[in-house]
């Protein structure tokens, strides 16, 4: 399984991750986690690193700290210049906005087995009900 989330800022727009999420994030169910940006501190790094062995970040415009990707690896890596990507993706932990700012907190968990991926969508709705779509992924074959 692999976990994708970001635009988490805590502690600065969000306390925590809600509650009936975190019951549902079990730590090692998990292969990865791909952080889309906007984890904002080292606490939550750390937090979520118990939830997998592999974490993949990318650092996002609010992000006080990140992860140098020798660091992660355990490489040593003299470069710390930062690379801005020039391929803008909508973030994946809330839902694109039209301005409103009713913002909902989601996540999505991928399912991977060879050329087929199974999306989990997870969405808290109305504060306490947690809606959950699935979307299946196949590639096709080349002839």
């Amino acid at each position: 399984l692999v976990l994708v989330l970001g635009d988490m800022h805590i502690p600065h727009r969000a306390v925590d991750i809600p509650e009936k999420f975190k019951k549902m994030l079990v730590p090692n169910k998990m292969q990865h986690v791909l952080c889309t940006g906007n984890m904002v501190t080292k606490e939550q790094y750390d937090e979520l690193r118990g939830l997998a062995p592999n974490v993949h970040i990318v650092r996002g415009d609010f992000d006080e700290w990140f992860v140098n990707p020798g660091s992660i690896t355990g490489a040593y890596s003299t470069c710390t210049q930062y690379v801005q990507p020039t391929l803008h993706l909508p973030q994946i932990c809330h839902v694109h906005q039209d301005g409103r700012r009713d913002v909902v907190p989601s996540f999505i968990l991928m399912a991977i087995q060879g050329p087929k991926v199974v999306a989990y969508v997870y969405e808290l709705k109305d504060g306490d009900n947690v809606v959950v779509s699935k979307t299946e992924f196949v590639k096709q074959h080349d002839k």
